[in-house]
């Protein structure tokens, strides 16, 4: 009976160990689960921080493009702003001369006018004229 108790109790120890090793193996099985899943997450989070640094550094070269238009543009809008008060300038030259070309324009006009009465007094009057 004893050596029956003995083999008994080794088998209940075996048992037992038995379903240690089994719970063991489950835990390992979800563990080596959970690292792959945790290894998979690390790599998907890494090609997104790769695409990320790969955006900005293309926002960097598209700042750094807009900033050199935008230099040249404030350039433009001087240049701009100085050809408009040019062009103002130039009109104003350009009314004067109008004025000025109206003058001597009138001034001819008048001188002819002036040649005219006195060619036509000399006709009327050609005892004044000797």
């Amino acid at each position: 009976k004893i050596e029956s108790n003995n083999l008994q109790q080794r088998i209940d120890d075996l048992h037992t160990e038995k379903e240690e090793l089994e719970d063991k193996m489950k835990n390992n099985f979800a563990t080596k689960k959970l690292e792959e899943k945790l290894e998979e997450e690390k790599w998907k989070y890494l090609a997104e921080i790769s695409s990320l640094k790969q955006q900005i550094e293309a926002l960097k070269v598209n700042i750094v493009e807009h900033e050199e238009t935008s230099k040249e543009n404030r350039i433009d809008v001087k240049e701009f702003e100085r050809m408009k008060k040019e062009n103002l300038e130039l009109k104003k030259d350009l009314d004067e001369n109008k004025k000025d070309r109206q003058i001597n324009c009138l001034r001819r006009r008048l001188q002819k006018t002036e040649t005219q009465i006195r060619i036509f007094t000399k006709r009327l009057n050609p005892q004044e004229n000797d």
